[in-house]
């Protein structure tokens, strides 16, 4: 299906623990990504599974949503949502409207012309680089910069309200393989916020995320592992949220399914 990992199966194991992971590029990259250590490390716990990675770079939850609607007659007795910087701080430098993809102005908004130049032109991507002009992307952070408190609540409610919305869908028409029911469970990644616009937002996002369902917060780990930028971190530190989040992911499984019933 073009997405790392297990190939998509209707015939899996009944014993076997079916896990649908979907982030953006922070569960995508990676030698082996996330999703493959959180895999290994539950076989090592003595769970069988399978985890299919819906990941890929720069998706975010409102996107995922649609992605596994589309995959919906698989089975899944697990649905992880990993994410907050997409839906959050990358608002600020790409597309600012909440839930939209990142380039859905530069792919819907303007002429086909002005992407055939910036495709191939070397001078005017440096230029609309630096000012935003070619594209008019500038208005729209104009916008958002005079308006940052509105903005930035909109951010935050679009965020609360994709979570919500997966887990009314796919804890409701979802099929389960080995557990009693699907689980839905939302991670908030860590984040290392750098200037003070992304500071604010992302303490916003972290502080609403305590309204959500089931959400597991891993934002406070950011002093445990190294961050190449503000969100992608090293191999080493993938492992160590692969670790945590193996933990997280067993105590759901306890709770959750019972192979003698």
């Amino acid at each position: 299906k073009g997405f790392r990992g297990p190939d998509l199966s209707f015939d899996i194991p009944k014993e076997a623990y079916s896990i649908a992971f979907l982030g953006g590029s922070t569960g995508y990259r990676g030698n082996p990504p996330i999703p493959e250590l959180l895999s290994i490390n539950l076989k090592n716990m003595g769970i069988k599974n399978i985890v299919y990675n819906f990941s890929s770079n720069s998706s975010n939850h409102n996107q995922h949503i649609h992605r596994l609607i589309k995959f919906i007659d698989y089975r899944y007795d697990l649905i992880i949502f990993y994410g907050g910087n997409n839906e959050s701080i990358q608002h600020l430098n790409y597309d600012t409207r909440p839930g939209l993809p990142y380039n859905y102005f530069m792919k819907n908004d303007i002429p086909e012309y002005k992407i055939f130049l910036l495709k191939n032109s070397s001078i005017i991507g440096v230029f609309e680089k630096y000012t935003g002009i070619f594209t008019g992307i500038n208005k729209k952070r104009k916008n958002l910069n005079n308006n940052f408190n509105e903005w930035r609540d909109s951010i935050v409610i679009n965020y609360i309200n994709t979570l919500d919305q997966g887990n009314m869908i796919f804890t409701r028409i979802v099929k389960n393989n080995l557990c009693k029911k699907t689980f839905f469970l939302p991670i908030l990644q860590p984040v290392n916020p750098r200037t003070d616009m992304e500071k604010n937002l992302w303490i916003n996002i972290v502080n609403a995320s305590k309204k959500v369902e089931n959400l597991i917060n891993y934002s406070d780990m950011y002093k445990d592992i190294n961050f190449i930028d503000n969100v992608h971190v090293d191999q080493i530190s993938k492992a160590v949220i692969a670790k945590r989040m193996s933990k997280d992911v067993e105590q759901v499984y306890i709770n959750n399914c019972n192979q003698n019933e």
